[in-house]
């Protein structure tokens, strides 16, 4: 008996001491919400990296005067073309050096604006309209070939900032060069404004996940899916698609013509063909900013804000801010030479609130 009741006794203690430590250990548990001025930054290069910045507030300037807007207010902001003072230098440099007398200086001119990329682009645009027809032909010819290696929308980057914040959208200029932050890995850093495109506040978002499916949302009869995601105007949105579908899953092609949000371009030709043609990424912009045209091949994932919304390319990947309030809509353009198509994209949107 006294065995039986050391035993039990020894049960109970030791219950008591496991619950102690699981509310011990509960409450060092950080939470999981993320700090409000928690955001995602988007290089020029497209890497981007989660940050926490060390500011209060952003200082804008606009043609009505400045306003420091609180970072809790902000849900994005897009950043304008930022030259920093030795780059400037290197390209005015590179534009002389475009009319010099030796081919080689000509030659190694033009090879630096190219490296230069978007940030080259204003001074070459204006030096094509140079009096000196050598300067003009290789400045239209650098322009030529920027277009064709560049994203447009790199090279028309504005000069001006957008500031997303709660109630309304700001259009300005950040006066600060550079912004303070901390990473989980690096600690503090000085954030170069003229190496950003964009930055998003994580605070203020939700993720959902949908699976847009190619039988209902991909046939010959036009049919939208409402995916029952709220977008709200001047929020950030991001879309991320990835999956399959078939074009034409009837006996004898099924499995020939597979392709990802990206469209026909990503396409698997059929056995015997000559490979697949490689697809990119969509690249970001504002909603609406795409119109529905010629760019949307079979298979490629579009999207659109409100039942009659203007329609936009989704892609396997979509970054930008809405400019309309709605449910978002989603669906695949159906081929051309299949009534029907089978399979689905899985989609991840998130959207700030």
């Amino acid at each position: 008996m006294r065995s039986r009741y050391y035993w039990v006794l020894l049960g109970t203690a030791l219950a008591v001491v496991g619950a102690h430590g699981q509310d011990k250990g509960e409450k060092s548990v950080p939470s999981s919400k993320p700090d409000l001025n928690a955001v995602e930054v988007r290089f020029a290069d497209d890497s981007t990296v989660k940050m926490v910045l060390q500011h209060n507030s952003v200082e804008v300037v606009t043609r009505y005067g400045k306003l420091n807007v609180p970072v809790g207010d902000i849900r994005r902001i897009e950043f304008g073309l930022r030259i920093p003072e030795d780059t400037a230098k290197r390209i005015e440099a590179a534009i002389a050096g475009l009319g010099s007398s030796s081919f080689k200086q000509r030659d190694t001119a033009t090879a630096e604006l190219l490296g230069l990329r978007e940030l080259a682009y204003p001074a070459l645009q204006q030096a094509a309209r140079s009096t000196d027809p050598e300067v003009s032909r290789r400045a239209k010819d650098t322009i030529k070939l920027l277009a064709e290696t560049v994203l447009a929308e790199k090279l028309h980057l504005p000069h001006h900032d957008t500031v997303v914040a709660l109630d309304f959208t700001i259009i300005g200029r950040i006066e600060a060069a550079v912004l303070k932050a901390r990473t989980p890995y690096f600690g503090e850093t000085s954030l170069k404004l003229a190496e950003v495109r964009t930055m998003r506040w994580l605070a203020n978002e939700n993720e959902t996940k949908v699976a847009v499916d190619a039988g209902r949302y991909g046939g010959a009869q036009e049919t939208w899916m409402d995916t029952g995601i709220e977008i709200r105007s001047g929020g950030g949105l991001q879309i991320a698609a990835a999956g399959t579908v078939d074009l034409r899953p009837a006996a004898g092609d099924a499995g020939t013509y597979l392709v990802g949000p990206d469209g026909q371009q990503s396409m698997r030709m059929p056995r015997g063909g000559g490979g697949g043609l490689g697809g990119g990424l969509a690249p970001a912009g504002r909603v609406g900013g795409r119109g529905f045209g010629s760019t949307q091949t079979p298979g490629t994932l579009l999207g659109r804000i409100g039942e009659y919304g203007k329609v936009f390319i989704v892609g396997s990947r979509f970054d930008g801010a809405a400019t309309d309030d709605g449910k978002l809509y989603l669906r695949i353009v159906p081929s051309s030479s299949s009534p029907e198509s089978s399979g689905s994209y899985e989609v991840r949107v998130t959207s700030g609130r």
